[in-house]
């Protein structure tokens, strides 16, 4: 991890590396695997944070050369950048996540607003009608189109 790249393990007889590939059934022509390669997979966009590593077993029948070396970098690169694509568009997911709940919750609140408005303009109303009623005036209201909203008007009977 602190090289932050690829190191050859190899296969050794007696070594404790050795012990974890013992009575694997080799794939191809049976040839046991002698060494691998782990690689440390980071996100192309943090260079220090190591997400996870790619573990590959090299080719007995060829010699880890320059090329192997490059092959393996290459891979690790287009694993690594596969990485970064799905943190990001997790971290797409939540943001948009959160702006929704954010959403959510501001609309619930501006509807309690409008709610608690509402109770008012409707005691406002009934204050309003209540010193209509106790006054010795008229008064209308009517809406835009002409019609009558609320009226009161004091009755020459009662004069």
């Amino acid at each position: 991890m602190a090289a932050r790249q690829p190191i050859v393990v190899p296969f050794d007889e007696g070594s404790a590396a050795a012990d974890l590939v013992r009575g694997i059934e080799w794939q191809g022509f049976g040839d046991p695997c002698r060494a691998a390669v782990i690689c440390p997979l980071n996100p192309t966009s943090s260079k220090d944070n190591i997400l996870g590593f790619m573990v590959i077993g090299l080719n007995p029948r060829r010699p880890y050369d320059k090329d192997y070396h490059h092959f393996i970098l290459v891979a690790s690169r287009l694993l690594s950048t596969c990485l970064t694509s799905i943190l990001l568009h997790e971290e797409d997911i939540n943001r948009r996540e959160r702006t929704i709940a954010n959403a959510e919750a501001m609309r619930l609140e501006l509807r309690q607003q409008l709610l608690e408005t509402q109770k008012e303009v409707e005691r406002s109303v009934l204050k309003f009608q209540r010193f209509a009623e106790r006054a010795d005036i008229g008064i209308f209201i009517l809406d835009m189109d002409g019609v009558y909203l609320y009226r009161y008007a004091i009755s020459p009977q009662t004069l």
